[in-house]
């Protein structure tokens, strides 16, 4: 089971990620995409958290789909969350 990160480690690994928000039980962003393309982008997202034994949970709102990352366990961040939102980040890259 990966270690839990302190709010220092959640803070310093959102760094590179502008948009993500996080605390200790959770890290989340919000996206404005087209709706036909969030099928597409879930997809792969759950993909990616799988290979990790993560989790990601998605809102969907006319042109916008939410995620939050979680390890599974209330009230914990761990280093795979980062990775996945990192991931998340990058699958929107490819999108742009």
């Amino acid at each position: 089971m990966p270690e839990t990160l302190s709010d220092t480690e959640i803070a310093r690994g959102l760094d590179g990620l502008a948009e993500w928000r996080g605390d200790a039980g959770h890290l989340s962003r919000t996206v404005h995409v087209p709706e036909q393309a969030h099928g597409a982008l879930i997809g792969r997202v759950q993909r990616d958290a799988a290979e990790l034994s993560d989790h990601a949970q998605f809102e969907r709102r006319r042109g916008e789909l939410t995620f939050t990352v979680t390890t599974g366990f209330p009230g914990r961040v761990t280093e795979p969350d980062l990775w996945l939102a990192r991931r998340i980040e990058a699958v929107l890259a490819e999108l742009a």
